[in-house]
C-alpha cells in the first residue's frame, strides 16, 4: 500500500457568511412608510449614503448612514416596491396602505 502525501498550498480557508451583509428594513412590508433600517457595520463603513429607487428606477430618496441605522420615511409617496441600495446591496422595499 502506498502511502505517500501531498502537502496543499492552501495556509487558511475563510468562511464568509453572506448573511452578515444583507441589509434588514422593518417592517417590510410598511402600511405607513416608515421604515427602520439595520445595516451591517462592514457595508456602513464602506458607504455613507442609502439610496432609494422607485420602480422605474428614478432616484427618490439619498440618505446618510448614522452607525449602521437609519430610519427611512416614504409615507409622502405612492404605495408601491422601492429599492433601497447600500452600495452593491440591494433591498427591495414594499409600502402597503
Amino acid at each position: 500500500m502506498d502511502e505517500s502525501y501531498k502537502m496543499s498550498d492552501i495556509v487558511s480557508v475563510q468562511v464568509v457568511n453572506k448573511d452578515l451583509f444583507q441589509v434588514m428594513a422593518t417592517p417590510n412590508p410598511s402600511e405607513n412608510g416608515i421604515f427602520n433600517l439595520f445595516i451591517p457595520l462592514e457595508l456602513a463603513k464602506e458607504n455613507k449614503n442609502i439610496a432609494v429607487y422607485s420602480q422605474n428606477m428614478q432616484l427618490i430618496l439619498d440618505q446618510k448612514i448614522n452607525n449602521g441605522t437609519a430610519k427611512l420615511d416614504l409615507s409622502n409617496h405612492a404605495n408601491g416596491i422601492y429599492f433601497l441600495k447600500v452600495g452593491s446591496t440591494v433591498t427591495k422595499l414594499v409600502k402597503t396602505n
